[in-house]
């Protein structure tokens, strides 16, 4: 059982983001969250290997960019945090609600229509997309569990951000 109830959370006022970059990709982290054996990261779109419209560091499978150019734009995403694409599960987004807890069965894999992922394995990452919708983070340090969350406009009314806390009870 995992549980982000509201005594979990901490507030990350004055507190800012650490900038990174490596190989032309660059990403934050926020320094919150430092003291914690918690590797995350917040993506921009500079560098990768996509071309064209999508020249940047796309990794969205869904829009019509080349998906060898996504694959490899996942692989230095990982890369650059030293972690394995195998070990990497992502939902395939659709703006909902739909929340999965995830484990070992689920590594390397993309699910379908799902908005959150939930996890309490070490070293199994969590990755979503997001252009203009909101992300949602969720972090128990006392069970070393994370949430992530998509929240468009869908979501937002549909209440993810509810359901993801939810499963994660």
């Amino acid at each position: 059982m995992l549980d982000f109830g509201i005594h979990r959370f901490f507030v990350t006022k004055n507190k800012t983001m650490r900038r990174y970059s490596s190989d032309g990709l660059s990403w934050y982290t926020f320094q919150a969250l430092e003291p914690h054996p918690l590797r995350h990261a917040v993506f921009t779109r500079r560098g990768g290997h996509s071309a064209g419209r999508f020249a940047s560091l796309n990794v969205g499978h869904s829009v019509g960019d080349d998906p060898a150019a996504v694959d490899s734009n996942h692989r230095l995403i990982c890369q650059a945090l030293g972690l394995s694409p195998h070990r990497t599960v992502t939902g395939r987004q659709v703006h909902g609600h739909g929340v999965a807890v995830v484990d070992e069965a689920q590594a390397g894999q993309a699910l379908p229509a799902t908005d959150g992922l939930v996890t309490a394995v070490a070293g199994l990452a969590l990755l979503l997309r997001f252009a203009d919708c909101v992300p949602i983070f969720l972090y128990d340090p006392v069970r070393r569990a994370v949430g992530l969350g998509h929240a468009g406009w869908r979501g937002t009314i549909a209440r993810l951000s509810q359901e993801l806390l939810e499963t994660g009870s």
